[in-house]
């Protein structure tokens, strides 16, 4: 197995209108054009499919996707993807509202809850009429991509397919949130329906893929509350990646939990209006380099051209255990050499994730960093001994059913005994990290916080004094998976922080969530009980934030910080009762009972 990057387009929301302002709609779809000709030409990529996450059309009408249907075989052209490699989606515009309007309406009504959800699913003539007002959007799917191979969802919503390149495999899941759309504000309204997930997944699963990337239109904050709650917990970690549009504006962000990270990227719109700063995605999904790296190209209007932003990159492993474990595998890194040997444990830690920093020489000293900004410590060879080690870990796992790890080690002796030469190397610049990385035990220390917790600190630190509330979310996820105690308790928070910042509902929710359940610990600490308050008044709760506070006072806390803040929330909400404790509190000298 190669092994090769696999390379896609991401488009959406292009908005094609056969009676809307041609002029400005062909000058976008030329841009864009033209801006894919280009990066194929200087960037070298070579993309292998296309997905397109819904709103071609503005109002899911035939005509639209004949405009539609040109432009996407110009992109066909232009990249040489087939037309059977263009995986489609429907957004909420590519949905008819002049047909089946009783049918919707009856729809919104009726579907309120995952067990009508289930019922009415379970019954695809029950829900045709919905499904038909989408005809013109599927009608063009399967004349512009004939010969894609699909296979239905049995709700009859969704489908899946497969892409191979070099034994390489992707499971692609094509779902449907636009079903339920039909008006304007649809927020927190809409359904994608846990069956359909379920049945997705499960049909997925069986072309035993070593990715699995999910498709949909809408954000998972857009759905109704339980349905994004059956998301969370049922798609997202089971998928990779979540590519969506709708917002009209590229991100990449992590969608899950830390245990199950997926990462969701959202493509901006091919096409708002030619004076909006329109975007699009090329997406590199890279097994031996363990990570997916998204490129946005956004349109200036002024210069009417697409510039190339700075490649994000996310870390992504291949599910499953390397066979034999840890210890099975450190046994076979010994044998490779005495280079490795003597950090066989620690390099197998990495190799099976149970660690996930690795050592850089920064100024003469060690320092632990995640392997995603390693490029911003070191370059040239001690990067690319890195990297090429590092790229075991998805090879392990996909090969290892295959061959034994003791073959598989000694088939990359090499890098193997490169990036142990380069351990060599930190510990006899700086000797301190010896202990860290020969033992063991990956918890033993010299005494006092380890490298790796002081730069963790130190970044979740600066992220929050810089008020980067994205990059902290990121980083902070993957901190509270730590094992050590303190790490996670100082990740959670710092990820509540970050969340609070969101301009999404769903992000403010599980701030409050984190933030409570932080404060509700016997070692919550004042800043915790002003966290979790401070959530909950972002999320909208004042009734909860003021007896978080009230409890805290009860409880004979009286710092000048809480109390500040007790002060604000009670002027901001205009209760009284609060104003009063708090300044009770202030004035009471140290000891006083306040019962």
């Amino acid at each position: 197995m190669v092994m090769k990057p696999v390379t896609w387009l991401h488009l959406s929301d292009f908005h094609f209108q056969s009676d809307g302002d041609s002029f400005s709609q062909d000058q976008a779809a030329r841009a864009l054009l033209d801006s894919v000709r280009s990066e194929l030409d200087t960037e070298g990529f070579t993309p292998s499919f296309a997905v397109v996450t819904g709103d071609v059309a503005f109002s899911g009408r035939m005509s639209e996707y004949s405009l539609a249907r040109s432009f996407f075989e110009g992109v066909a052209t232009t990249t040489g993807i087939p037309p059977a490699g263009f995986f489609f989606v429907p957004g909420n515009h590519d949905v008819n509202r002049d047909h089946g309007e009783l049918a919707f309406h009856g729809g919104r009504q009726m579907i309120n809850s995952p067990e009508k959800v289930d019922y009415y699913l379970a019954q695809q003539p029950r829900i045709a009429p919905l499904v038909q007002r989408q005809e013109a959007f599927w009608t063009f799917v399967r004349d512009f991509a004939a010969d894609q191979e699909r296979h239905p969802t049995p709700d009859g919503l969704g489908y899946v397919a497969r892409f191979e390149l070099d034994g390489l495999i992707i499971g692609l899941l094509g779902l449907n949130s636009a079903w339920l759309s039909g008006t304007d504000g649809e927020e927190m309204r809409l359904v994608v329906g846990e069956r359909q997930m379920i049945n997705a997944i499960e049909a997925a699963k069986e072309m035993a893929p070593h990715f699995m990337v999910a498709m949909a239109h809408h954000p998972v904050s857009w759905l109704a509350e339980w349905d994004a709650s059956s998301c969370r917990t049922r798609l997202l970690p089971a998928v990779d990646l979540y590519l969506r549009g709708h917002l009209h504006t590229g991100d990449v962000a992590l969608a899950s939990s830390p245990l199950s990270p997926c990462i969701e990227i959202a493509a901006g719109s091919g096409h708002a209006t030619r004076f909006y700063q329109n975007s699009y995605n090329i997406i590199t999904l890279d097994p031996r380099a363990a990570e997916c790296v998204t490129t946005k190209y956004t349109y200036d209007p002024d210069r009417a051209h697409f510039d190339r932003s700075d490649p994000v990159r996310a870390p992504l492993t291949v599910r499953g255990d390397v066979p034999g474990g840890r210890a099975a595998l450190a046994e076979a890194i010994r044998e490779v050499g005495p280079e490795s040997a003597r950090f066989a444990d620690f390099m197998a830690g990495l190799l099976t994730n149970d660690l996930d920093e690795v050592p850089l020489l920064v100024g003469g000293l060690a320092e632990f960093v995640v392997p995603a900004a390693a490029r911003n410590f070191t370059s040239g060879e001690p990067l690319t001994r890195m990297h090429d080690f590092l790229g075991l870990r998805n090879l392990l796992r996909l090969r290892g059913g295959e061959a034994s790890i003791d073959s598989l080690i000694a088939d990359h002796a090499g890098e193997i005994r490169a990036y142990g030469a380069s351990l060599q190397e930190v510990v006899l610049a700086d000797p301190s990290c010896a202990a860290r990385l020969s033992r063991e035990s990956p918890s033993v220390r010299a005494g006092g916080a380890s490298p790796s917790e002081r730069w963790s600190v130190a970044l979740l630190n600066e992220l929050k004094d810089a008020e980067d509330w994205p990059q902290l979310a990121i980083e902070a996820r993957r901190l509270a998976a730590s094992p050590d105690l303190a790490m996670r308790r100082l990740a959670r928070s710092r990820l509540a922080e970050a969340l609070i910042h969101s301009d999404e509902a769903q992000k403010r929710a599980e701030a409050y969530d984190l933030a409570t359940e932080l404060a509700s610990d016997n070692s919550a600490s004042d800043p915790d009980i002003i966290l979790a308050a401070a959530a909950a008044e972002v999320k909208g709760d004042d009734e909860v934030a003021i007896r978080i506070l009230r409890e805290a006072f009860d409880v004979g806390r009286k710092s000048a910080e809480l109390v500040t803040f007790a002060l604000g929330v009670a002027a901001r909400v205009g209760d009284r009762e609060l104003r009063e404790v708090a300044e009770r509190v202030s004035s009471a000298p140290t000891g006083e009972s306040l019962g």
